[in-house]
């Protein structure tokens, strides 16, 4: 949490959150399958990222 401005930025957190779980819904009700990769995952291994939608995508 920055420490400056620390409610804008936490309000700003919870609305983020808020708005990602609506979203997945919306994608999910469509008939899509969400997968979230967060940026610190991609950049400490993206081989295990590319070889989990390799997976996924050979799976259906």
């Amino acid at each position: 949490m920055p420490k400056v401005n620390t409610e804008y930025w936490e309000n700003k957190f919870i609305r983020n959150q808020e708005r990602d779980i609506r979203k997945r819904d919306q994608l999910v009700s469509l008939g899509w399958e969400v997968i979230i990769f967060w940026e610190c995952e991609i950049k400490k291994n993206i081989e295990k990222c590319v070889q989990t939608m390799r997976d996924l995508l050979m799976r259906n």
